[in-house]
């Protein structure tokens, strides 16, 4: 191993080293010893010259962990049978609150607290069954409250010290005094939420604004000055899953923290919402219904899952519903149209209506969201949102597991949403078992851990962490260099719901995480069969997962310690600026030297091909080598390359042939920094087939599979995926192939959705490794909400973003920005809500349809198609284009129902060759066009003016169905009617995209 010394590894030693070496903690009563094996981590080092004031705080069996970015104790623990004398004397008959605040007295400044008596206010107080106390403090600075700013204490019966707990803002210099008023700030506020979601600021509801302290430290796990900030949350007038959280700087008015709290999954009160979106809606059933026999399959499953899980945590936690007061259970069914999700907005269940999602995982997951915001009341952002998320994976899959219901097959055990449906295919969002499967870590130092501000800095996928532990910890598996031997749900229980409830604070990371887990068994120990050798398993799991792993160089720094790669293509997005470079370490031949930052992977191919590694995506120059020998002084260089230019941002490219069995490292170098950094690594076996198609997007729903052949093959045999489901496996003859072409089209009929698929060639009576699997998507129906991306959609022309729940581009200054959704269609409805902003109210907002896109050589993008437009000043019409040119369906005219400015919605309706469009849902024109483009491309796009590129578009939902809409007699009423064929087309004189 190298040495290594970065600047937050420095700052935890320099901590340590003057303040305590701090021991383990034995988990058990006393000093018992561990029989049941030997941790692959001691638990209990013998501890060394303790300091005397540290080791009144923290007891000399004590356990304790420093944050890298306050340099203060954010942990310390002990057992309840050997708990840390408080030294504050004389407290045995004192108030909780007295003891706490006595220990803070004396030892808070290892916590970061001058006085704790100013500085802390008591937030709230509970007892336990077996005796315990657990006191939680809210920090404030000179009488404003910290955001995260928080401290938990667990005291015995005679207010000895079991535990500490919490991250406290580290001393700061900061004008308490606002320079910014509440009421601009409310505004600021209240005009971000509605620009990011596409609303109204009428449409929108500020709580009162209140000053509070916000420091990075806490929340981010990163460095930074504190900020004073005005707190609000913003809700929708009209329900809606929203719930953003704003911090505004109060002295110069910018957003410190913007984050929507709503995750996008006894008394019941079973609703629907009938497809719209007034919740909760009309009562369906309540408790003198139990089995819900008025409801709908939706309304039933609803109601006795949130009982499922109303049991579950009375029964293992005597919990008393979401509050553990009673709360009553309000569920809402068929919220709003295609919306295929669930949430809990602080108040009640919500699920919608565009597939199957009322399952057990899924209730009891938005449940426990509940939960948590009236526990630990994690954050949702950052790590503490990843907790947060995780623990409601964790108790969808306790409640999953053990009613009875749904799927439990082995197969999908760990799956989060194994039974919900979409187009009547299984479609688990993530896999707690192996996380990896879905794009998700399984470790603190994996290379999928997301280190961003998306997803409020990754919650959803740094989940995958937390939920691998849980899996670990319940089933048991050999992970990471760790053996794991599971205990079973009963147990984890216990143990995730007293680290849920009496240990951890809303700023926790997953190094609190994995000290909260290990210390709620050691609590709990004696109690539910749990065991001291449980404890063990406990921080087996917690270490595997590299909990323990906050900060630090990545795992892969040192040549001992390269990523295995197992599969190919293997992408990594790894951070790695905090990676040094061995003296050891090979100079690159193409560079002539070593770079600042190394690390190293490692490829062992099972046949004879070619091995080819590029990065992207990084700001900085970056360099590869491939190597193959033992150790760093065996290398030999395969092929090197620095900085060459590529195409699509590939920054550097190797590639070298490469023997079966053979060990190959690759080293890849950043000059100064590896921030973004993309790593690409493919293999291709010489006797691998080349998938030629399908790749993309097609519309062929029984497509023909075309590979290169394989000389000697004697026979095929290829795979088709839909996420991690095997669709079909075909086997054929060399007689397949004609040429250097091999082709196969089944008769299976594939759903629209995104598969994948592989092939592998039969030579010598072997079959030889596959292809790598390549993707391809069968549109078809879609409907987007754009709140998560706009997978589907191509940019034409333009830069496409998906924020705040639409999709967005900015103007061109006298261009057309245009999109479109790959996919041929005849007989369809399509209908999209859109509006723009800027200095152009009489630019046109389009949709198009029945169109080709083009490549990017005309302000147009489509060499055929219909386009119907408005415009923001009232007017609209009807166009066809081909060859270069406009011809008119209906000329310019006015609608008084246009909004300026704001949301319209746009449809089009088309069976053979009749045509219908409407805005805002009121039919504007019909009539029927006979001998033009029978089926197309659905597109979005609007025009910016000369003027300046100050336009914005925004789209928020867009749908199709392939059954159009009944063309009745009653249609040629239409504001417009139109009836057209080609020998009648109108050449359109003057400018298309501006109204007159």
């Amino acid at each position: 191993m190298k040495a290594k010394h970065t600047t937050r590894q420095a700052l935890v030693f320099n901590v340590l080293s003057i303040l305590i070496v701090i021991s383990m903690l034995i988990a058990g009563s006393g000093n018992t010893p561990v029989s049941a094996k030997t941790p692959s981590q001691p638990l209990n080092p013998a501890p060394v010259n303790l300091e005397k004031a540290a080791t009144q705080c923290f007891g000399e069996t004590g356990t304790a962990s420093f944050s890298p970015w306050t340099g203060k104790a954010g942990f310390v623990g002990a057992s309840p049978a050997n708990p840390i004398q408080n030294p504050a004397k004389g407290l045995q008959a004192a108030s909780p609150e007295e003891a706490a605040r006595g220990y803070l007295s004396e030892c808070g400044s290892f916590f970061g607290l001058k006085d704790q008596a100013s500085e802390l206010t008591l937030q709230k107080q509970r007892s336990t069954e077996d005796g315990r106390t657990v006191v939680r403090f809210q920090q404030y600075y000179q009488g404003i409250p910290v955001v995260g700013g928080e401290l938990l204490m667990q005291l015995t019966a005679d207010n000895n010290v079991i535990l500490v707990n919490g991250n406290l803002m580290p001393a700061a210099k900061l004008d308490p005094q606002p320079t910014l008023d509440a009421a601009a700030a409310r505004q600021s506020a209240l005009q971000l939420v509605a620009e990011k979601y596409g609303l109204g600021v009428d449409a929108l509801t500020s709580s009162e604004p209140a000053l509070w302290v916000y420091s990075p430290a806490l929340i981010e796990n990163r460095g930074g000055a504190p900020s004073l900030v005005w707190r609000m949350e913003i809700r929708p007038v009209e329900l809606a899953p929203i719930r953003q959280l704003v911090l505004i700087n109060a002295h110069d008015g910018s957003v410190v923290l913007d984050i929507n709290q709503v995750d996008t999954a006894m008394n019941r009160l079973t609703h629907t919402a009938g497809n719209g979106t007034t919740r909760p809606g009309t009562l369906v059933c309540d408790e003198t219904d139990p089995t819900c026999s008025a409801g709908d399959a939706d309304a039933k499953a609803a109601h006795a899952y949130s009982e499922d899980t109303y049991q579950f945590y009375a029964n293992n936690h005597g919990r008393d519903s979401i509050d553990n007061a009673g709360m009553s259970l309000i569920s809402t069914v068929h919220y709003s149209v295609n919306y295929c999700n669930a949430f809990w907005d602080g108040t009640q269940m919500t699920y919608g209506d565009g597939c199957d999602i009322v399952v057990d995982d899924v209730v009891s997951h938005e449940m426990t969201h509940g939960v948590t915001e009236y526990e630990s009341g994690l954050v949702y952002a950052y790590h503490p949102g990843a907790i947060n998320e995780s623990f409601s994976d964790i108790w969808g899959e306790f409640v999953d597991l053990t009613n009875g219901a749904g799927n439990d097959d082995p197969s999908v055990r760990w799956l989060m949403g194994e039974d919900v449906m979409v187009s009547g295919v299984s479609s688990p969002i993530r896999d707690m078992q192996d996380p990896t499967t879905f794009g998700d870590p399984d470790r603190m130092g994996s290379p999928l851990y997301y280190d961003g501000f998306g997803d409020n800095g990754g919650v959803h996928w740094n989940s995958g962490v937390g939920n691998k532990a849980a899996y670990l910890i319940v089933d048991g598996d050999t992970f990471n260099g760790y053996t794991v031997t599971g205990i079973g749900i009963t147990k984890a229980a216990k143990i995730y719901y007293e680290a849920q409830t009496n240990i951890l604070v809303s700023s926790s990371n997953y190094l609190a995480l994995r000290n909260a887990l290990n210390q709620a068994c050691t609590n709990l120990t004696g109690t539910s069969g749990i065991t001291a050798a449980d404890c063990v398993e406990v921080n087996e799991a917690t270490l595997a997962t590299e909990m323990n792993l906050v900060a630090g160089a990545p795992s892969n720094d040192p040549f001992a310690g390269a990523t295995a790669i197992s599969t190919t293509p293997y992408v990594n997005n790894q951070d790695i600026s905090g990676a040094t470079t061995a003296g050891d370490d090979p100079g690159f031949s193409c560079t002539g030297g070593q770079m600042a930052n190394t690390v190293w992977y490692a490829y062992t191919p099972s046949a004879a091909g070619t091995l080819a590694v590029s990065t992207t995506g990084s700001t900085y120059d970056t360099v590869v080598g491939i190597y193959t020998g033992a150790s760093p002084a065996t290398l030999t260089e395969a092929a090197c390359n620095d900085d060459i230019s590529f195409p699509s941002n590939v920054l550097s490219a190797v590639s070298t042939p490469v023997s079966a069995g053979t060990t190959y490292y690759i080293l890849v170098g950043a000059w100064y920094s590896g921030v973004n950094l993309q790593i690409n690594v493919s293999f291709t076996s010489a006797l691998t087939p080349r998938i030629i198609a399908p790749k993309g997007s097609i519309s062929d729903r029984t497509p023909t599979y075309k590979w290169s052949k394989v000389t000697g093959a004697t026979q095929y045999r290829y795979q088709v995926y839909r996420g991690t489901n095997l669709v079909y496996s075909r086997t054929v003859a060399s007689s397949a192939c004609s040429g250097s072409v091999c082709t196969d089209t089944p008769t299976t009929v594939l759903g629209y959705n995104t598969y994948r698929w592989r092939v592998q060639a039969k030579v010598g009576g072997v079959w030889q490794p596959y292809s790598a699997k390549k993707p391809f998507t069968v549109v078809g129906p879609f409907s987007d909400t754009f709140t998560d991306n706009a997978n589907g959609w191509t940019p034409l022309n333009g830069t496409w973003t998906v924020a705040g729940g639409n999709y967005r581009a900015t103007g061109i200054a006298s261009n057309m920005v245009t999109s479109a959704h790959v996919g041929n269609y005849a007989t369809f409805t399509y209908e999209a809500r859109m509006k723009r902003t800027g200095d152009c109210d009489g630019c046109v907002n389009s949709i198009y349809f029945r169109g080709a896109p083009t490549p990017l050589t005309s302000i147009n993008n489509w060499d055929t198609g219909f386009r119907f437009s408005y415009t923001n000043n009232g007017w609209f019409n009807f166009l066809y284009y081909e060859g270069g040119s406009y011809y008119i369906l209906v000329d310019w005219n006015t609608f008084s129902g246009i909004v300026n400015g704001g949301f319209n919605r746009l449809k089009v309706a088309a069976n053979g060759t009749s045509i219908k469009l409407y805005i805002n849902n009121t039919l504007i024109i019909s009539g029927t066009a006979t001998g033009f483009n029978p089926s197309g491309q659905v597109g979005l796009g609007f025009y910016s003016s000369s003027v300046g590129s100050t336009e914005k578009f925004y789209v928020d939902s867009a749908s199709l169905n392939l059954t159009g809409l009944p063309f009745t007699a009653g249609d040629e009423t239409a504001e417009k009617h139109f009836t057209l064929t080609r020998e009648t087309m109108i050449p359109y004189e003057g400018d298309p995209n501006v109204a007159p």
